[in-house]
């Protein structure tokens, strides 16, 4: 039943994501046509304004693909399990879990979908596939050049962790917000803003305690605030990272269990 809440969920949302990634399509195709007429004709200055212009486009194009991706999949839950739609959706034969983990799992597995499309539309404006290695490498080798030789894998990890991170965040904050009185779309934002402050406050704290366990206490001595902003990077970069990977974990983890748990005894549906 599990696997028909998620092709179901997953079907729902289709359309939409088809639509756009073939106006994306389209837009690479335009985009590598002005870059051959680019290259054809060098000298012509309405190829490179036009070039340059569909270049922009596409960047806006992708940005607000992976916007109305997120607040598609954002919507369905609210409509699906919080709305009108929540009271059939909750005399299913399944589990509290698996409507919410359904939703989560449809929700990040487009993001990851639409990311790659992106990638995929831009390498076929430039007939070239293997950008992204390249500038990982690019990227890799400075970071390495400094010393910092964790920071490509860590942030590949960050990357990954983020959007199951943001997803379990934005369905708690939404299954808190309905169990409330008043609006519960405004509610449900106001739960967002604080629990957001209070992430920024223990990401700082748990950095803090974590850089002062490495430093046996002196990070706020002289000799490690004083250091050349060359080498602090070197120092501080695995904390920042590490930490930021632990927390997304934890609120995660936190989020989950907690939109669970309101699903299955304290939601008030609207």
């Amino acid at each position: 039943m599990f696997g028909k809440l998620i092709k179901y969920d997953f079907k729902s949302l289709l359309k939409v994501h088809i639509g756009m990634y073939l106006f994306m399509l389209v837009e690479s195709f335009a985009l590598l046509l002005s870059e051959l007429l680019r290259k054809n004709y060098p000298n012509n200055v309405f190829s490179t304004m036009f070039g340059g212009l569909l270049i922009v486009m596409f960047i806006i194009t992708a940005i607000i693909v992976l916007i109305v991706s997120n607040v598609m999949c954002i919507l369905r839950y609210r409509k699906n399990v919080l709305k009108d739609e929540g009271y059939l959706t909750h005399t299913l034969p399944v589990e509290s879990w698996q409507i919410h983990a359904s939703k989560l799992v449809v929700s990040v597995v487009y993001f990851y979908i639409t990311t790659v499309v992106i990638y995929l539309m831009a390498s076929f404006a430039m007939l070239d596939i293997g950008w992204g290695a390249d500038f990982y490498v690019l990227i890799n080798g400075e970071m390495v050049s400094e010393g910092m030789t964790a920071f490509m894998p860590f942030l590949i990890i960050c990357l990954l962790i983020s959007p199951i991170a943001f997803y379990c965040q934005i369905f708690m904050c939404l299954c808190l917000g309905y169990r409330m009185s008043g609006n519960k779309d405004v509610m449900s934002f106001v739960v967002y803003i604080v629990m957001n402050v209070v992430t920024q406050i223990l990401s700082f704290g748990l950095i803090i305690i974590a850089s002062i366990a490495q430093f046996g206490g002196s990070i706020f001595s002289s000799e490690v605030m004083g250091m050349e902003m060359t080498e602090a990077p070197v120092l501080y970069m695995n904390i920042v990272m590490g930490g930021s990977i632990v927390m997304s974990i934890l609120l995660a983890t936190v989020c989950y269990l907690l939109s669970v748990r309101t699903l299955k005894k304290k939601l008030s549906l609207e």
